[in-house]
């Protein structure tokens, strides 16, 4: 188990772990390697846990497969769900082969519209590594590229608001009032929806990794090592 997410009382995903440790060997032309965790599934609830169903199982290395190359094989575990039905993971993909034949895997973005039971690549260059909807149309999402974008079309489409630093969490109370959180106490305000950013005394040259917003006065930061 890696992330969970619930959408209702009853209605939940979890994916499982994409991290692998890994050794290899090269006999010929063939690259093998043996992971520690080689499989990931994304799994449903309809029941609030009671019971789980397969709904995208996304199993690597294949099934009797040896022969492969990998070369991003760190993957960001991530699901956010909006609704019932509309929902994005990371996940693994075969991207074509190298000179020798050998199968090439990426990491990828993508996004389902009917529940995890299908998924389309999200045509973008960076994958996500937080994600926050304030309603149902507007959203913000913190990318593995550090940088901060905002969707105002259902995750549709995604429109740069902030870079230039390194962050590792945000929250918003609304579609105009949020936060962003980073290394040496970094953190940022807007009051309109990422429009412009002020950045904010933390008082810690500690990292933050996440922030929740209470209301528009209280608000917790959490990192490691802070005093």
């Amino acid at each position: 188990l890696n992330k969970l997410y619930f959408v209702t009382d009853n209605i939940g995903y979890m994916v499982s772990s994409a991290y692998r440790s890994w050794m290899g060997y090269a006999l010929g032309s063939s690259v093998y390697r043996n992971y520690s965790r080689d499989f990931e599934k994304l799994l449903k609830t309809t029941d609030g846990g009671q019971t789980w169903t397969s709904k995208a199982d996304v199993e690597f290395p294949p099934t009797g497969s040896r022969d492969y190359s990998l070369p991003n094989f760190e993957l960001i575990p991530f699901i956010y769900f909006l609704n019932e039905n509309e929902g994005w993971i990371n996940k693994l993909q075969q991207a074509g082969e190298n000179r020798w034949g050998t199968p090439i895997y990426i990491a990828r973005w993508c996004k389902t519209n009917d529940g995890g039971s299908t998924f389309t690549n999200m045509n973008y260059d960076w994958k996500p590594k937080k994600m926050q909807f304030v309603d149902q149309s507007t959203g913000f999402c913190l990318a593995d590229n550090n940088k901060i974008y905002k969707s105002t079309d259902r995750g549709n489409n995604w429109n740069l608001i902030k870079e230039g630093d390194a962050y590792d969490g945000l929250h918003f109370l609304n579609s105009n009032y949020g936060f962003i959180v980073g290394g040496n106490g970094l953190i940022y305000k807007t009051t309109n929806g990422g429009n412009s950013w002020a950045s904010q005394y933390s008082g810690s040259q500690k990292g933050f990794s996440s922030i929740y917003l209470v209301n528009e006065n209280i608000a917790y930061a959490a990192g490691s090592g802070i005093a």
